[in-house]
């Protein structure tokens, strides 16, 4: 398990330091204090700097050029990603460095260099297109893809980071996650599915169902499959006749639904999970965090989190008290560069004052 994490340069983490990590680890801290950007940083750790990664996080958060500001780019292009609000200041050149390690000698590296007339380009830069920047990815393990092509202006055309996400063996794939409020489409969420369906993952994935409605007895998916991430799931209840949408049961339930369909695939991994507390009950989280811990152990994989919410974080008494520490609580406060890892009764002491309640 990853015990200690060094970030450098990405985002508003100038240099940050966690240490002291557990099986399940939940960062708290004020908005903009830089929790999401630990995870992401993870994130691109585990992916070992997958152009596909880099790329799933810009457009989530809608980090992109208008084509108009790229002189050289066709007008036929709607938009670039822009790299620019990764790096730290939000304005890189030629030397801006991000790298994100952790114990022993792990990591991933992403700078920004003059392009190198003899630099093998992934993928080449179309003809219209005057290349002078690239992105260079360093790692260990070594990256697949080492090079990409940059506009002048720090734009990364969609097709691009596409075509580079190619490079990428499948079953090299790190078993490693990251749940956001828009992550994994439909498409992403029935390919999780076929591989759960009918092992003794699908029971994990029954049991936090049962959480909000005890009366799940099966789930399965409709033969045409529905746009939307949940809109395809459908289930059977307990002396119910038909069978039922999991979109007719509340945004809780369809929260869970992708946290147990997501948790089953990380099996020696990591799982990374953003607001984990969205669309629950404060009442059903002291269920949740129990068997997310127990299906953590069992499947050895480490957990990270975040979380505004004081219900959250006092939910995990049940925990403490069952299992003794089987968890870290890590306060996010950029402005220091190291992460205040708390005690539960100190976490709960500090939260009235340094959490958002709601």
């Amino acid at each position: 398990m990853i015990s200690t994490v060094l970030i450098e340069g990405y985002r508003g983490l100038r240099r940050f330091h966690l240490d002291g990590l557990g099986r399940v680890n939940l960062l708290v801290g004020r908005n903009n204090d830089g929790k999401t950007s630990v995870l992401e940083a993870l994130y691109l750790l585990e992916r070992q700097g997958s152009p596909a990664a880099l790329g799933r996080i810009l457009a989530a958060r809608g980090e992109s050029l208008l084509a108009a500001v790229e002189d050289s780019l066709p007008r036929r292009r709607s938009s670039l990603l822009d790299i620019r609000h990764v790096f730290f200041g939000h304005d890189p050149a030629p030397g801006s460095r991000i790298k994100i390690s952790v114990d022993p000698k792990r990591f991933v590296e992403f700078s920004i260099a003059l392009r190198d007339a003899q630099s093998r380009l992934f993928p080449p830069p179309e003809p219209e297109l005057t290349a002078r920047l690239e992105l260079r990815i360093d790692g260990d393990p070594p990256p697949p893809v080492s090079v990409a092509a940059l506009t002048d202006s720090f734009g990364w055309l969609p097709e691009w980071v596409e075509l580079s996400s190619k490079r990428w063996n499948p079953a090299d794939r790190p078993s490693s996650q990251f749940i956001t409020h828009e992550s994994l489409n439909g498409t992403q969420l029935l390919e999780m599915w076929d591989r759960v369906a009918l092992t003794p993952a699908e029971d994990l994935v029954l049991s936090l169902l049962r959480i909000i409605e005890p009366g799940v007895e099966r789930v399965a998916i409709l033969s045409q499959p529905r746009s939307g991430a949940k809109g395809s799931f459908i289930a059977k209840l307990k002396d119910v006749n038909v069978p039922v949408p999991i979109g007719t049961m509340g945004e809780g339930i369809s929260r869970l639904l992708v946290l147990a369909i997501t948790l089953a695939q990380c099996r020696d991994g990591v799982l990374l999970v953003d607001e984990i507390d969205t669309g629950l009950h404060y009442s059903v989280m002291t269920s949740m965090w129990r068997l997310i811990y127990e299906a953590a152990i069992q499947l050895n994989v480490q957990v990270f989190a975040t979380t505004h919410s004081l219900d959250c974080v006092e939910s995990l008494k049940d925990l403490e008290e069952r299992h003794g520490h089987p968890l870290t609580i890590q306060r996010i406060d950029r402005g220091t560069g190291q992460a205040a890892r708390l005690s539960y009764a100190g976490m709960v002491a500090a939260a009235h004052h340094s959490i958002e309640v709601r």
